[in-house]
């Protein structure tokens, strides 16, 4: 097995990536982690609540379906034959669980002993599918019922209000649940057929974090895992559509809340730049959000002071794949005072570059490598991102150096730019007491 593994040294962090494709197109990643007891592992295919067609290529036809479909099949996935596969982790002492995000499914676990069995049931969770008429309209009740809750959701029901004033056709606007009338049309067909062309290990990434025998792992899984043909020229993921448009400019909803609820979002192209830009632009927005609304901020303090604002608010940037948004967000009494602040507020950093001050910079860049850092002793963070930047093609362990190369000038010019780049709209959440 020997010429099947690549390894990458890190020096300056003392980290060692190893990594294999299996004969089947499965890659595994390796963050050897020495003298850890913990041991974690997640395999995670790039199928998500976004992903709602596909083009069949033998049919030559394209594919839609059910909103919330990537989320039931998560589920069921823990449903075999004998029965809820949870218990047989349990009984190896290892936690698992898993997640659907807009882009991607995950399954993991993590242990300290019995490393190779666990590894084992989580193969076998992703690969032996079962699925029966009765148990799905089992389950689309009970996923039903999640819907409902997450509807009563005011923060929930807020947030994607907000998406759906944004993006007009973008299916980040719809709940990765999906809606009570679209789970209904999910069947053994259609489950079946997203996991022969979505689960195919040659889709799927393996990482393991953690003091582990590698080569006894990549036995373990060459004997263990289905040895299937690679899939070629079978289907195609249809294109996210490119919009720059937004829905609404305003939107508003009722919910039982005792205080006005506002998110200011900003709308910006995700395409125009490479993945690696992408990452440098996050990081830049993070930052100048930082120097402009934090809690040691002018607009901070005056505005908590003044009771406009109190521990809700929150910003933050977002840039993924196919969206990327800002968000400035609080509970407030003065919903006109708020905007006018935060409008006013970007406009004075806007006009003046003296504003963002380099100590400041230089203290939040700082703070920023520290988080970096600190974050390399957590099993679960360095695995889910070698996962994401895997399918995004990053190198996880350089992007540290992207963030050392930030300028206080990159900043201000990225600054200036997303403002001038976005489209800023309005979304309220009211109480219901205030209805007319």
């Amino acid at each position: 097995m020997e010429n099947q593994l690549t390894k990458k040294t890190y020096d300056k962090y003392d980290e060692e990536l190893i990594e294999s494709i299996l004969p089947n197109g499965l890659k595994v990643i390796f963050s050897k982690k020495k003298g850890f007891q913990k041991k974690y592992a997640t395999i995670t295919t790039p199928f998500g609540s976004t992903d709602h067609q596909y083009y069949d290529l033998n049919l030559n036809e394209l594919i839609t379906l059910p909103l919330g479909v990537a989320h039931f099949l998560e589920h069921k996935m823990f449903e075999k034959k004998e029965g809820d596969i949870f218990k047989k982790f349990s009984e190896l002492g290892a936690n698992a669980n898993a997640f659907t995000s807009f882009d991607r499914t995950s399954y993991l676990f993590s242990c300290v002993d019995h490393f190779e069995e666990n590894l084992k049931l989580l193969i076998d969770l992703v690969q032996e599918p079962y699925f029966t008429h009765n148990s799905i309209q089992k389950e689309i009740g009970i996923i039903a019922e999640e819907i409902k809750m997450y509807q009563d959701s005011p923060n929930h029901k807020h947030f994607f209000q907000t998406l759906n004033a944004l993006y007009p056709s973008h299916p980040i606007k719809d709940d990765i649940a999906g809606t009570i009338e679209s789970i209904q049309k999910i069947n053994q067909k259609i489950l079946y057929d997203i996991h022969k062309y979505f689960y195919h290990p040659s889709q799927m990434v393996l990482t393991i974090v953690g003091d582990v025998d590698i080569h006894k792992t990549i036995d373990v899984l060459n004997k263990h895992i289905k040895q299937l043909p690679i899939i070629e020229d079978l289907i195609e993921k249809t294109i996210i559509p490119h919009e720059t448009a937004i829905q609404s400019q305003y939107v508003e909803q009722y919910a039982p809340i005792t205080q006005p609820k506002i998110m200011l979002a900003l709308k910006l192209d995700p395409y125009r730049l490479s993945t690696v830009d992408k990452y440098k632009r996050e990081m830049a927005m993070m930052l100048a959000l930082e120097m402009i609304f934090s809690e040691r901020s002018d607009f901070y303090i005056e505005n908590l002071e003044q009771h406009v604002i109190d521990e809700s608010f929150k910003y933050g940037f977002i840039e993924e794949k196919t969206f990327t948004y800002m968000m400035i967000s609080a509970r407030t009494k003065n919903l006109d005072l708020f905007k006018s602040n935060v409008y006013e507020t970007i406009e004075i950093f806007y006009h003046n570059d003296e504003l963002f001050e380099e100590k400041t910079f230089t203290k939040l860049k700082k703070e920023l490598i520290g988080d970096f850092i600190i974050g390399l002793n957590s099993l679960e963070y360095i695995a889910d991102q070698l996962t994401k930047h895997s399918f995004e093609q990053l190198e996880f362990y350089e992007l540290l150096d992207v963030i050392n190369e930030l300028s206080l000038k990159y900043i201000v010019d990225t600054f200036k730019e997303v403002i001038d780049e976005g489209q800023f709209i309005e979304s309220v959440l009211l109480p219901n007491e205030s209805k007319k």
